[in-house]
């Protein structure tokens, strides 16, 4: 069996555009040009990706194809098209694109008009992560049409933020080791004392027989490092809070864009499906776990009238509520917490089941 469960459930999203993009370009006699503007070493891994899920968990494969298949009739039917509209076109991400625009996964070329295509395939009740950001390029990165010092001064406040919380971390860590807190020099920084005591702390967390990786830790080594996470999720919700109440309009945008909009004509394609299990292979009950929604940033924007920001006390995250929508903000490790660089990931939730369609 393939031991992470993170790659394989990535080899499932990638798979499932694939196919998704294999399915509409069939329905328009347009495989053959697909598969020539896909690059050969692109076809190996999806060849790849299959035969690992078919390995591990063959029931995958039916849902992937089920859901490419139910997927393709609703966006036909939501875009309007039919083979009576030529579609001249479509390119999977990475191929035809430009390098910024990297929110669309799918982009349709018609006689109407271009499409680009955010598909998010996920379980149903999760939230689609939509963004994420390193925590030292947090604010500059999403609130860039603010005022350009107030921004700057916020950022390096919440740089200099989390160097200080990751050396009490690291203290706490190392009183818990029972291992000497090595002493901070009058004249260095918070970010240099981090960077050269940090080797230490991989060390001590070897020689003590202690996972770096978040999920393995237990007892006042988990304990000290979700108070550490508390606290930085805390200093950001404080910093939301703060610049939506100095520019409501603005504060806006920036939702949009953390909700995963790039692109005003972007459509966003919500593909979920239920847990399903190695004993359900019926290719019917696969395909009515399926469903498909779709968001686009005018529907998403006009449902911002009130904007609610949510702070759970003592946790990693806080969540802004608004019509039919939450996004959640996370805190979250690099991949280990042995680093003060953390990211900060944002995920959608919504409750409509179904959405209209698109008036050409």
């Amino acid at each position: 069996m393939l031991q992470n469960r993170a790659i394989l459930n990535e080899y499932k999203g990638v798979l499932f555009e694939y196919l998704s993009a294999v399915e509409i370009s069939s329905r328009y006699e347009l495989s053959d040009t697909l598969i020539s503007n896909i690059d050969s070493k692109k076809l190996y891994r999806y060849s790849h990706y299959e035969k690992l899920i078919l390995l591990n968990e063959p029931s995958w494969m039916i849902l992937i194809e089920q859901a490419a298949v139910k997927f393709t009739d609703e966006l036909l039917m939501f875009l309007k098209l039919s083979k009576i509209e030529k579609v001249l076109n479509i390119c999977l991400q990475g191929n035809q694109q430009s390098k910024n625009d990297k929110e669309t996964d799918l982009l349709l070329e018609t006689t109407s008009g271009n499409y680009l295509l955010s598909l998010k395939f996920y379980k149903s009740l999760s939230g689609v992560n939509t963004k994420s950001a390193g925590i030292f390029s947090l604010i500059n990165t999403y609130f860039e049409n603010y005022n350009p010092k107030l921004i700057l001064t916020l950022q390096n406040d919440l740089c200099e933020f989390t160097y200080l919380n990751y050396i009490s971390f690291m203290e706490e860590m190392f009183q818990v080791m029972n291992e000497p807190i090595i002493p901070k020099s009058k004249m260095e920084s918070n970010k240099d004392y981090c960077l050269r005591v940090n080797n230490l702390f991989k060390t001590y967390l070897t020689k003590h027989d202690i996972s770096s990786y978040p999920g393995k830790l237990i007892g006042e080594y988990k304990e000290s490092l979700l108070k550490y996470y508390a606290k930085l999720s805390k200093y950001i919700f404080d910093i939301f809070v703060k610049l939506k109440n100095e520019n409501p309009v603005n504060f806006k945008k920036v939702i949009v864009s953390l909700c995963g909009f790039k692109d005003a004509s972007q459509i966003q394609c919500i593909v979920t499906h239920d847990e399903i299990s190695e004993s359900q292979n019926d290719i019917k009950i696969i395909r009515e776990n399926v469903q498909v929604s779709f968001n686009s940033s005018a529907e998403l924007y006009s449902s911002l009238n009130s904007i609610e920001l949510i702070n759970h006390k003592n946790t990693s995250y806080f969540e802004i509520k608004f019509t039919n929508y939450l996004l959640q903000i996370r805190v979250k490790p690099m991949n280990t917490f042995t680093t003060p660089g953390i990211k900060i990931n944002c995920s959608l939730k919504n409750n409509i089941s179904s959405r209209g369609r698109l008036d050409n």
